[in-house]
């Protein structure tokens, strides 16, 4: 005959088995409350970059620095302070009575956000229009203007990628030439003195 040997099993070994599930809720159940706790206690913003400049608000984002400048929504590629060493060369009121400003450029040589960030900050307060400086086939559905087509009431504002850094104001044209940082640059620059800074 076959013994069968049936022992006991050990409150030990039971509360062993127990130790991981309750572990477990316990942690879920701290979770909830975490959760529940989190959601009552008052919340911080982020920290953002904030600088004044000549009494202006300026708040660093993910697109660049925004104002609101004389009720208008204002958002340059670079922060205000480094734009200090660049000079526009451009008179007190050249821009004050204008009807239009023309921002030419070279689409085969485009220099990227320059464009958009100008229009985008200028067509609130003035007509701006997007034009070529050469005479191509990119060009067919936009006008042609050079520096000869300026005066005072359309500035021709011409964008050109080079090698040597340069602005130039002269009968109603701005020339802005240089690598896409330092153009940059003289954009955002050209947006704050339009408005006033």
């Amino acid at each position: 005959m076959v013994k069968i040997k049936i022992q006991e099993e050990k409150p030990e070994r039971d509360k062993k088995k127990l130790i991981l599930p309750i572990f477990i809720a316990a942690i879920m159940i701290l979770s909830v409350f975490g959760v529940i706790i989190g959601n009552f206690a008052p919340s911080e913003e982020p920290s953002q970059n904030i600088l004044e400049y000549k009494s202006i608000k300026f708040t660093g984002t993910d697109f660049g620095w925004q104002a609101k400048i004389n009720n208008v929504d204002v958002t340059i590629s670079n922060s205000p302070n480094d734009l200090e060493g660049i000079n526009l060369g451009i008179q007190q009121d050249s821009f004050k009575e204008l009807s239009k400003i023309y921002i030419s450029r070279d689409p085969r040589k485009y220099i990227r956000n320059t464009d958009f960030l100008l229009q985008a900050n200028l067509r609130q307060i003035v007509n701006v229009q997007i034009a070529c400086n050469v005479d191509v086939e990119e060009c067919k559905d936009l006008p042609l203007k050079t520096c000869k087509d300026a005066n005072t009431n359309n500035v021709v504002i011409v964008i050109e990628e080079s090698t040597e850094d340069k602005v130039n104001f002269k009968d109603s044209c701005l020339e802005i030439k240089g690598n896409s940082i330092f153009i940059s640059k003289v954009v955002d620059k050209l947006v704050l003195y339009i408005f006033g800074l």
